[in-house]
């Protein structure tokens, strides 16, 4: 006798089919077994479903627990809840969360509703509505989402027709500070106890850098020490022009730095001798700036190596893997494969 079960979900069909046709000609649930050898108890169920949903049952259903049978919750009181979820955060609903949670669901339904449940149950509802338990993309609140889009339909086309024009390369820079307290490593250990991870108590161990990339893999790295001034950044910006051995527009955030009196005289300089100019991202937009995810991917590379001991060892560290990065240009190219800075991928 066939294992049902075992078989696959083609020649299961294929049985129910054949037992369906037994089913019309008015044969008993025996019969039709031993012809097809398979159990009495699987044909009766067929004919039972038969009766029931006629040719239509033929088709094997999805196995398990029907969505929302036993539902706290109307459908179309799950389908306003899942528009609420989708559509807004809480706060723009007057509840007070920033995102979705399992007490932000029960909340809202208890107001919305009139009906009470658990946040087990809420977990479990966001679950088969397919919605899941993310971390947020951060955004500034003091973002203009209108410069944004202009700087997105606009002023960067500009700039890549004038750079196509003038045959410069087009690079983002940015700064970054590393210390063994900016990073956030992890590891297995025992349930229920956590690991012990051994730090520098001198909160002075930091390693100041800047960094620019380009969309066709092109990458340069310098370390600076103290706070980042306008000398610092004319050094990297004369380094830049000269290991691109091209006319450069470095794209970078709006520093104070960045906007310089005493660099308004240099770098108009800088155009006249080296086709050399400065662009700025819309304010409080770093998810625009492809170099961030450099400096994302930097610390996320020393969260998982031992913690240096010294300010060389941690540069060190930066050093070789930055280097490894250069070496391979289809990594820097894939920082342009994020969503938010697709639009500057080559």
């Amino acid at each position: 006798i066939q294992n049902i079960k075992s078989q696959t979900k083609s020649r299961r069909t294929f049985l129910r089919r054949k037992a369906y046709e037994a089913f019309l000609q008015h044969k008993t649930a025996y019969q039709t077994a031993k012809e097809l050898n398979v159990t009495c108890q699987s044909v009766s169920n067929w004919f039972r479903h038969f009766a029931i949903e006629g040719e239509t049952s033929i088709e094997e259903k999805k196995r398990g627990p029907r969505e929302f049978t036993n539902s706290r919750l109307s459908s179309v009181q799950v389908g306003k809840l899942t528009k609420a979820v989708v559509d807004k955060t809480p706060d723009q609903l007057k509840f007070d969360f920033a995102l979705w949670s399992s007490k932000a669901i029960q909340e809202y339904v208890k107001s919305k509703f009139d009906v009470d449940i658990c946040r087990r149950t809420a977990r479990r509802y966001m679950q088969r509505l397919g919605l899941t338990y993310q971390c947020p993309v951060r955004h500034a609140r003091e973002q203009n989402p209108a410069a944004v889009d202009e700087w997105l339909n606009k002023t960067y086309p500009e700039i890549k027709a004038e750079a196509s024009a003038v045959g410069a390369k087009i690079m983002w820079g940015d700064e970054s500070s590393n210390s063994p307290s900016t990073t956030k490593p992890r590891g297995y250990s025992p349930c229920g106890q956590a690991p012990v991870l051994l730090t520098p108590a001198n909160r002075s161990l930091r390693c100041s850098m800047i960094s620019a990339i380009g969309n066709k893999g092109d990458m340069l790295f310098m370390f600076h020490e103290g706070a980042m001034n306008a000398d610092i950044f004319k050094d990297f910006i004369t380094r830049l022009i000269h290991d691109c051995g091209t006319p450069v527009f470095l794209i970078v955030d709006n520093l104070k730095v960045h906007h310089a009196k005493v660099l308004a005289e240099w770098l108009a300089e800088r155009w006249q001798d080296d086709k050399f100019k400065l662009f700025y991202l819309p304010s409080y937009s770093p998810e625009l700036n492809p170099d961030e995810y450099l400096n994302r991917d930097v610390k996320a590379h020393l969260a998982e190596k031992s913690v240096p001991k010294t300010k060389e060892g941690m540069r060190d560290a930066i050093t070789r893997h930055l280097e490894n990065r250069r070496g391979d240009r289809s990594a820097i190219k894939r920082f342009f494969e994020k969503d938010e800075v697709r639009y500057a991928a080559e």
